[in-house]
């Protein structure tokens, strides 16, 4: 910091190629096995840029620490190693463009304290993506687990668990610490316990789910969701949240205690629908 003075940013630019004794050779990972705080820029309050070269394979556990203020830029390249930002601190992550794919565990228990920032070409998000490994419940990590994401639209897919324990949010909504996640209307699936840990789904958030298809020879086709399952965290649902289901058939919750509703679940219903409760929570759930 103190050769830094009258800067306003402190840039990092970690070459794509280095020499040793005369041998010029790639750089193909920062960090090593075991090693810690190799880049520690929590001793000044000067935002940090750092830029990885494109021939990195690997970001080692540890690398990154005590994040103040630190944008981590990634590396001018459309493919990213698998795991680069596994079990990493780090306060923002911009996304280059050309990127289509973020692979399984890439930043899976990584503590991301800023804003993710996704390319307006990103298609896929991988398995545990930015996964959790727990929820921090201690204030230092308040911020962790309520990670900024800025999804683009023409995203179409988020597999299995990607955001489990991480409770992602696009906006604040209010001074009362409630957020909102609002994803584009290009998605065409999300994996299983993708969202697990989520509190709240709005009104009409998830209405006029399914409909008619007209096939040829045979006449209309059906499509849309049969089951919705709801995790334990869930403590609020909107009015008419599944509104006009075409296919609907069951919604299980697994709360024990009923989520606090605006008015009905669905004003239009194509058929009955079950609501499964947990066996020991049957009573509370009787209105």
């Amino acid at each position: 910091p103190g050769q830094t003075s009258g800067q306003d940013t402190i840039r990092i630019l970690i070459p794509e190629k280095v020499v040793n004794a005369g041998t010029e050779y790639a750089v193909t990972e920062v960090g090593s096995e075991g090693q810690t705080e190799l880049i520690n820029t929590g001793y000044t309050s000067k935002p940090f840029i750092i830029q990885f070269p494109s021939s990195l394979t690997k970001l080692h556990k540890g690398t990154l620490t005590h994040p103040n203020a630190c944008l981590v830029f990634s590396p001018m390249q459309a493919v990213f190693p698998g795991e680069m930002f596994r079990d990493c601190t780090i306060y923002s992550l911009a996304l280059p463009e050309g990127m289509t794919e973020i692979s399984n565990n890439f930043a899976r228990n990584c503590r991301i304290y800023g804003e993710v920032r996704l390319p307006s070409t990103m298609r896929h998000i991988g398995d545990y993506a930015f996964a959790g490994d727990k929820f921090y419940e201690s204030k230092d990590y308040e911020y962790s687990n309520r990670i900024k994401f800025v999804f683009n639209y023409g995203l179409q897919s988020i597999g299995y668990k990607a955001f489990f324990y991480c409770n992602p949010i696009t906006v604040r909504r209010d001074n009362n610490d409630s957020n909102t996640l609002v994803l584009p209307g290009t998605l065409t699936s999300v994996g299983e316990s993708a969202f697990e840990g989520i509190e709240r789904i709005e009104a009409e958030a998830l209405s006029d789910n399914g409909g008619k298809v007209y096939q040829w020879p045979y006449g209309y086709s059906h499509y849309g969701t049969y089951h919705f399952v709801l995790p334990s965290t869930i403590k609020y649902v909107g009015k008419n949240a599944f509104n006009n289901p075409c296919q609907l058939i069951s919604i299980v919750s697994y709360a024990p205690i009923p989520p606090v509703t605006s008015g009905t679940l669905a004003d239009k219903i194509a058929r009955d629908v079950v609501l499964q409760v947990p066996r020991n929570a049957y009573t509370r759930y009787r209105s």
